[in-house]
């Protein structure tokens, strides 16, 4: 019985025609070629799931206003082992660290800002800040590190060459956000921004660890939970200018509430549209 069933197998076999045993073959190749295409997407998705959850949680919420969680890890504590003298640099290690090749080029221009800090009759301790630039596409990014503070801060995102954000050339760029800070709060309620002053540059051969001026906010952001321990921070590290640029006009201006954490954001030079933010990056109530 087994013999007569093998017979007759080796009988069908020997019955295909060449061709059709060749297409046979194919066939079996591509269903090989497609199967390990898939599997390398698979550990692709995988691997890079939180990159790919942050440049989608990029969200539009006004013209030139947008939201953004960023989930994946921006690798602070590996960037402050080398720094960055220039945004030149500091471009270079966004590349390679979070851009995986695609490039970015940082042109921050100068900024003509101006802060206050005050204290309410309750008590409770507000930093404010108005951004002056020309109008570009900005965003209030919430990060939260492992080794680190949660925070929020306001970024432009035309600095790294983002434009409307319809391309996904665009929300990738968006990936470098946390190295450019122009202001934030932390979980710890300390706030830092930064401001133009109008005087010589400064240029330090210090030996110590270069840093530019957005990097020096993500750093304090990430790390400090007092003024003392921010001051440390930078006393620790070589603070080197950021790159000159021009500037004109209104963009944004926020109130950082250090008390209960929040920011109260005024998103358009009418001051009009006025959202407020926990440090948790979640819109509330005002």
């Amino acid at each position: 019985m087994a013999s007569a069933f093998l017979h007759r197998k080796e009988k069908d076999n020997s019955s295909l025609t060449p061709g059709r045993r060749i297409g046979k073959a194919v066939l079996t190749i591509l269903a090989v070629v497609l199967a390990l295409i898939l599997a390398a997407a698979l550990c692709v998705l995988f691997v890079f799931r939180k990159e790919l959850g942050s440049v989608w949680s990029l969200q539009k919420q006004d013209d030139f206003y947008y939201t953004m969680d960023y989930k994946a890890d921006y690798g602070l504590d590996e960037f402050l082992e080398t720094g960055a003298k220039t945004d030149s640099e500091l471009a270079g290690f966004i590349v390679k660290k979070l851009m995986k090749g695609l490039p970015v080029q940082i042109s921050l221009p100068n900024l003509g800002c101006s802060t206050f800090a005050a204290e309410t009759p309750e008590g409770e301790k507000l930093f404010a800040r108005n951004f002056d630039n020309k109008e570009a596409s900005y965003a209030l990014v919430h990060t939260d590190p492992e080794n680190g503070y949660e925070s929020i801060s306001m970024v432009n995102l035309s600095y790294i060459g983002f434009t409307d954000g319809s391309s996904l050339q665009d929300k990738a760029l968006a990936l470098a956000a946390p190295y450019i800070p122009l202001d934030g709060v932390n979980e710890a309620g300390l706030a830092i921004g930064v401001l133009q002053l109008y005087n010589e540059p400064t240029v330090q051969e210090t030996g110590k660890t270069p840093i530019t001026t957005t990097s020096a906010i993500r750093m304090v952001l990430d790390k400090a939970a007092t003024v003392d321990e921010a001051m440390g921070l930078l006393e620790a590290v070589q603070q080197d200018k950021t790159e000159d640029g021009i500037f004109s006009g209104t963009l944004w201006s926020g109130v950082y509430n250090l008390e209960k954490r929040t920011l109260m954001l005024s998103c358009n030079r009418d001051y009009e549209t006025v959202r407020c933010y926990g440090v948790d990056g979640e819109e509330i109530e005002k």
